[in-house]
């Protein structure tokens, strides 16, 4: 009888165990199922709006180069006449925009010219112009560091610096901003470099070379005064080459 109730017992027991594993298993399925269709959801949403950004993005090409078709356009305006199109649409949206046509070679990006109506007005405009007041702020300041600044002084540094920028750089630097008012950022920097310091040395031998037959001859406070001078001169006549180039610019468009 024990062994009867026994085996019943086992065998109601594995029903159990069966039962409760198929339970089981089945909530383990049902929850696969419920991740897998979230995840075919997700999957799908992400589709669609991928879907409709690229609708969206050729839409805003197409209205773009509309645009441009009726003639140059600032990207600012740009972006006010297609923000009427997308209420959501930010700059970075308009400059990814731009860019993309620009690297597909469908419209071409330029510099706005400065439209400088005065040479002060051009003079406001720092990231143009930053070059000019560093050579002749540099220029002025080697000047009175000189004679202002005593041989045992902590700030002797200084007229070092100073004087060795206004001997082999600054004077080169400005005759190629003069010669090439437009740039020359088809060379490399280091050659742009080099033309500076060998266009600066070829000044200093030639104001030597000068001094020499002058009756002041070739001592220190003549050529102090000579390179000063005429770097000034040249760091001038630079900044009217770029205003005229300017002005040029401004004309034409």
């Amino acid at each position: 009888m024990n062994g009867v109730v026994r085996g019943r017992a086992r065998e109601d027991m594995l029903e159990t165990i069966h039962q409760r594993s198929e339970s089981a298993f089945g909530m383990v399925k049902a929850k696969y199922l419920t991740k897998r269709i979230t995840l075919r959801l997700a999957l799908d949403l992400f589709r669609t709006r991928r879907r409709n950004t690229q609708l969206m993005d050729t839409r805003l090409e197409a209205h773009a180069l509309e645009y441009v078709k009726h003639g140059p356009i600032l990207v600012e305006d740009l972006y006010h006449e297609l923000k009427k199109e997308s209420s959501t649409l930010d700059v970075a949206d308009v400059t990814e925009l731009v860019w993309g046509l620009v690297e597909q070679g469908r419209i071409e990006l330029r510099d706005m010219p400065l439209g400088a109506v005065s040479l002060v007005h051009y003079l406001g405009v720092w990231e143009e112009n930053l070059w000019f007041y560093v050579a002749f702020a540099t220029s002025i300041l080697a000047l009175l560091f000189v004679y202002l600044i005593p041989a045992n002084s902590p700030l002797v540094a200084l007229r070092w610096v100073l004087g060795t920028a206004l001997a082999v750089f600054i004077p080169g630097y400005v005759i190629l901003k003069a010669l090439f008012p437009g740039g020359l950022n088809d060379l490399d920097a280091f050659i742009r470099f080099g033309l500076s310091v060998g266009l600066s040395l070829t000044i200093a031998m030639l104001i030597g070379l000068f001094l020499s037959f002058t009756p002041w001859g070739i001592r220190f406070t003549p050529i102090l005064l000579s390179m000063t001078g005429l770097t000034i001169g040249l760091t001038l006549f630079a900044l009217w080459r770029q205003f005229a180039r300017a002005v040029g610019q401004s004309r034409s468009d």
